[in-house]
């Protein structure tokens, strides 16, 4: 591995860094302790991702970091502040290569502190939020925010960095937009669900304009099966017990979007247990 990643990052001709970069990626698939005997290699291979002026060899570290997230996971831990550094590059596959691992090691829950800790949450909100972002940037992204939700002690740092209001963004596109990848519209309702379970968090959560978008979303046309029944539990707690929540829900429409989705034939078991849940925490 040291000799294959040594013309990487060196003065080797464009060649030689092609095919070194194409057998790193190889024995990527295969080495789950690659990162673990090697650790400089990850600090090598994302300096030159953000630097090499060719394609071929970005595509392939961008793969070859991609795969130590996937099969060298326990080791990255150290390496986390560096793909939060590759999150503000303007190199494009230096950001989706970022966001994915991201996306995967926030999926490992023992990992979010660590995450948390390298700020990375305020840096996948900005990516979230800008425009233009690349739909897989996008989706990466809100999917390491909504898997770091998961943990209810990043409520707090989720809410501070504006991480609901690009889920709201992303439900409720301008007029005449493409709407999201029904994948991001699954984090960002989920997003809001994990949150919502938080009781200090709910005020604040129906303070940013939550409760309107998530009625919406409880029979939103471009919605999932998946979305449609996480703005429904989201709802749920947050009207559970409050009565001001409880009149927004149905100054929204919330009691006939409920009725409506109730009565659709593809509503499955478990949704139709979350909206009646919801029906008897709005009486």
């Amino acid at each position: 591995v040291a000799t294959l990643v040594s013309p990487i990052g060196g003065a080797a001709p464009d060649e030689s860094k092609v095919l070194a970069a194409a057998a790193i990626r190889s024995l990527s698939f295969v080495s789950g302790r690659m990162v673990q005997d090697y650790p400089a290699a990850v600090a090598t291979l994302t300096d030159v991702l953000t630097t090499s002026p060719d394609v071929d060899i970005r595509r392939c570290l961008m793969g070859t970091l991609q795969n130590f997230s996937v099969y060298s996971a326990a080791h990255l831990g150290p390496s986390i502040p560096a793909f939060v550094r590759l999150l503000r590059s303007s190199v494009a596959e230096a950001e989706e290569c970022a966001a994915l691992v991201l996306h995967n090691l926030a999926a490992e829950k023992h990992y979010t502190d660590r995450i948390t800790e390298a700020q990375a949450v305020p840096e996948l909100v900005l990516v979230v939020r800008r425009d233009g972002t690349p739909p897989a940037n996008l989706m990466y992204a809100m999917g390491a925010l909504h898997y770091l939700s998961v943990d209810e002690t990043t409520g707090p740092a989720l809410l501070r960095s504006g991480a609901v209001e690009a889920a709201l963004g992303l439900l409720t596109p301008a007029p005449g937009a493409a709407p999201p990848h029904p994948l991001v519209l699954e984090h960002a309702t989920g997003l809001l669900m994990n949150l919502a379970q938080c009781p200090d968090l709910r005020r604040p959560l129906a303070g940013l304009g939550c409760i309107a978008v998530l009625v919406q979303q409880l029979s939103a046309p471009k919605g999932t099966a998946t979305s449609r029944y996480r703005a429904t539990v989201a709802v749920n707690y947050l009207c559970f017990q409050d009565p001001d929540h409880k009149s927004k829900v149905v100054e929204a429409g919330g009691v006939e979007r409920v009725l409506q989705t109730l009565g659709a034939a593809q509503c499955t078991p478990q949704h139709c247990e979350a909206l009646c849940a919801t029906l008897q925490s709005i009486s």
